[in-house]
Formats: C-alpha cells, sequence, structure tokens
C-alpha cells in the first residue's frame, strides 16, 4: 500500500496522522465535566531512559504529581512500568480494529486495548473530527467467587493533539465523562 493510497482513503489517512504529538514543551489541561477533578500532563524533559530514548511526561491530578516515561519504538507507542519494564501502550499508526493485550503482572487479571472506531467528538471548547475511540478492557479474575468483573475505560484522540476525552463505561453500557480537554499546547 502506498503513501499515495492514504491520500484517497479518508481512514487510511486519519490512521496515518498525529495522534500521539508527544514532544518536549506538549501540554495538556483537562477538566471533569463537574469541574471536580483536573489533570495537567507537561511533556517535560528528553533523554535516554531505561534502554530507550524517551520522553519525561509530569502529570498532576487535583493537585497530586506523578511522573511516566513515554518512548517510540517500531512506530509504537511505549510506557515504562516499574515491575514490567516497557509496554506498550499504543500501537501506532491507530487503525480502526486494531487491538493489543497490555501486561498487568497479575496472572487473575487482563487488559486489552481495541481501537473501536472513528468518532466526531464534540467538547465545549470546540468539535473534533477523526478521533479514534480507544477501549481499554480490564478483566479481573476473582478465584474465590469465581466470578470475573470487566472494567471498561475509553479515550478519543484527534489528530494533531492527542487523547481529548476520556470516559468510563458502565455495566449497563452507559458512557459517562469522566474528563475533557480545556486547553492545550502542541510545539
Amino acid at each position: 500500500l502506498g503513501l499515495s493510497a492514504c491520500n484517497a482513503n479518508p481512514l487510511l489517512k486519519a490512521a496515518a496522522s498525529d495522534y500521539a504529538p508527544i514532544r518536549l514543551g506538549s501540554h495538556w489541561d483537562y477538566k471533569s465535566p463537574d469541574g471536580a477533578t483536573s489533570l495537567a500532563r507537561t511533556v517535560s524533559a528528553a533523554g535516554s531512559y531505561q534502554g530507550l530514548d524517551a520522553f519525561v511526561v509530569d502529570s498532576n491530578i487535583n493537585g497530586s504529581p506523578s511522573q511516566s516515561h513515554i518512548a517510540f519504538k517500531d512506530g509504537d507507542q511505549l510506557q515504562y512500568s516499574a515491575s514490567l519494564g516497557w509496554i506498550l501502550s499504543r500501537r501506532l499508526p491507530l487503525v480502526n480494529g486494531n487491538q493489543w493485550p497490555v501486561p498487568t503482572g497479575n496472572s487473575l487479571v487482563t487488559t486489552r486495548v481495541v481501537v473501536d472506531g472513528i468518532e466526531k467528538v464534540s467538547l465545549p471548547m470546540g468539535d473534533f473530527d477523526a478521533c479514534f475511540k480507544i477501549r481499554t478492557v480490564t478483566d479481573t479474575y476473582n478465584a474465590g467467587s469465581d466470578v470475573t468483573t470487566t472494567v471498561e475505560t475509553l479515550a478519543w484522540a484527534a489528530p494533531g493533539i492527542g487523547d481529548v476525552r476520556y470516559a468510563t463505561v458502565a455495566a449497563d453500557g452507559s458512557i459517562t465523562t469522566s474528563l475533557q480537554l480545556v486547553g492545550y499546547t502542541i510545539p
């Protein structure tokens, strides 16, 4: 498939766009619809980390800071886990229908990520076209009760911006927005 085909097919063109603009100085601000929760993320540094060229992402959720490391290898986005090492967080480019497992380090917990479609996302700060909906499904097995509990979360990634909305999926299938983009800077 040649690159010229990307221009002819809007889905392939969208799949080839920059849905993970992790660059030094990138910054995203999110708030919950009720204003009770805020999240700020900033790409603050770049350098070698655990054998890969990586970016440092500083996060602050409601005043509680944390730090993560993001790297790109073979076109995929990886995140560093202290207990598991580098793990695949996003298979890039995003393509509708792609899915991949995410290691958890626990045999009773499985997590998989599915690219679940392309949608328009409307937020108070504006409309975002051609957003990939990314579904993360975590199944936790309780051996004592022989019951598996499933938790689903969603993220929508917009071209040139990255994630613009996060949500949770209830057992009845209803979707509740947990965080939405309120501002960003991509250098």
